[in-house]
């Protein structure tokens, strides 16, 4: 779907134990048959570049055997903005942020000599810690990377096990590698802090994740539970082990909240209705890798997550090297594989939906090229309400995208004419406002409204707090949470 050119990867762990259920690499190999290349895109890559049966074929055919042997879990790449969950733990753990200060994002930060950009070039202005996690803010992180400091980032890195080999028991595992202590520039702090100019291995990650999301114990990840004889005699057997403590509990359950907040109203390519899912996506630079002209043109998108965000049971990564499409965002790309993976796990340990905390979203249905009359029936079919903009006529024009999830009842904008499409909304202040208030207000604004809390029928019951600042822009139809309850 996205003509992956370096192979995808995956990987599935038991939170509390660090056992690994399941690991992938793919395009991959039959072991019985392991000279033999089965896959079919494989194939036909090599035939459109080689003349087949040639010595330049059969050379290229046989390196590609070899790189089908490799699993990719135990690989050096750079993490990406899925590294933003540890340096927020090492924050949190050195009391060095407050959890109601703000930041203010103009679209970029100077370090040293350097202009390092965020994702948002107009910047995301005034957002509190948990609001730059969701929306996965580089110079905010780069704020917080500096109040860390060289050293304590250094030893942070080796408690996270990302020096080492995580002696999970398979061939080929690779160390991670960052910078000395004596060779960590502020530059490299910064970069450092989004995940970029250093490599780690995919394996490493989830289990430094999954010490967070078990509320601070990093356990030593295993594949074989037991190994028996002939005669069913264990002769070998491994059981959950405690390496280290990572962080406090209390932060743990902190940033596993804060990374539920940002599936839900950020990354909801990874929702999966009824479930509590936490995760963070990745779209990192391959700084090692240049095209011709010198400039740096490929991209891995991976996303971590794991469920339920209040008892985590599972965890899963996915690593997508080099996507070759339109889009290359983890959000877009990764997101959605893990999340099906996820969804199968949960529903095969037998976890059920918890209905009663859940809020229903739905898929987006893709109505462009309709007429507004027959967009708008698609839409109320799929329990969304619609509001056009312009004349009526064909649709050229949908917000959100269709395989965007919003909660059911939320509104989609529709055009009918493209120079009409808004590009931003400036989110108003809802604090002190009753709920049937903010509704009408965001919906003037042409945003979506989600409600938690207290129930909005309590007597004085009022938003107390919201996941976007007011003034932030953010785009039409957006999702924005509001917590009601009494002050």
């Amino acid at each position: 779907e996205h003509n992956v050119q370096n192979r995808v990867a995956g990987i599935v762990m038991n939170v509390k134990t660090g056992e690994v259920l399941a690991m992938s690499s793919k395009p991959d190999f039959d072991p019985n048959d392991y000279l033999v290349i089965n896959d079919e895109i494989v194939l036909s890559q090599l035939k459109s570049e080689y003349e087949e049966g040639s010595e330049e074929y059969w050379t290229a055919y046989n390196a590609m055997v070899k790189t089908l042997w490799k699993n990719k879990l135990c690989e050096q790449y750079e993490p990406g903005s899925t590294f933003k969950i540890l340096t927020l733990a090492m924050a949190l753990e050195e009391n060095l942020v407050s959890l109601t200060e703000t930041f203010n994002c103009t679209g970029s930060m100077i370090v040293g000599s350097e202009i390092i950009h965020c994702a948002k070039r107009t910047g995301h202005g005034i957002q509190t810690i948990r609001e730059g996690l969701g929306n996965s803010c580089n110079p905010v992180f780069m704020t917080i990377g500096a109040r860390i400091g060289q050293e304590k980032f250094y030893n942070y890195i080796t408690a996270f096990g990302l020096r080492e080999k995580t002696g999970v028991g398979v061939t080929g595992e690779q160390t991670g590698y960052h910078y000395s202590l004596s060779s960590f520039s502020d530059l490299d702090l910064a970069t450092s802090s989004f995940g970029q100019g250093f490599k780690i291995t995919p394996l490493q990650l989830i289990c430094a994740v999954c010490s967070i999301a078990n509320g601070g114990d990093y356990m030593q990840p295993y594949i074989i539970s037991q190994i028996t004889d002939s005669d069913g005699n264990v002769v070998l057997s491994n059981s959950p082990k405690v390496v280290r403590k990572t962080v406090s509990e209390e932060n743990a359950k902190l940033i596993c909240s804060y990374l539920e907040d940002a599936v839900t109203e950020h990354i909801t390519r990874a929702y999966i209705e009824g479930y509590h899912v936490a995760g963070k996506t990745g779209t990192s630079q391959k700084l090692d890798s240049k095209n011709e002209d010198g400039e740096i043109d490929k991209q891995i998108a991976s996303f971590i997550g794991f469920a339920p965000a209040d008892d985590p049971q599972i965890c899963v990564l996915v690593v997508v090297d080099e996507p070759n499409s339109e889009v290359q965002y983890g959000s877009l790309i990764a997101a959605p594989l893990a999340k099906s993976i996820l969804q199968d796990c949960l529903e095969l340990i037998g976890l059920e939906p918890d209905v009663e905390d859940s809020v229903d979203y739905a898929e987006v249905p893709d109505v462009v090229d309709k007429e507004s009359s027959e967009a708008q029936k698609i839409l109320s079919e799929e329990g969304f309400s619609a509001k056009l903009v312009g004349n009526e006529g064909t649709i050229t024009h949908q917000i959100p995208s269709s395989g965007t999830y919003l909660p059911e009842g939320a509104t989609v904008i529709l055009y009918t004419n493209d120079d009409d499409v808004q590009e931003s909304v400036e989110v108003p202040n809802l604090i002190g406002m009753t709920a049937a208030e903010c509704n009408r207000e965001l919906i003037n604004r042409n945003l979506n409204i989600r409600i938690k809390g207290s129930s909005i029928s309590t007597p004085g019951a009022v938003v107390i707090s919201q996941s976007v600042s007011p003034g932030e822009t953010v785009s039409p139809a957006t999702v924005i949470t509001v917590e009601i309850g009494t002050q």
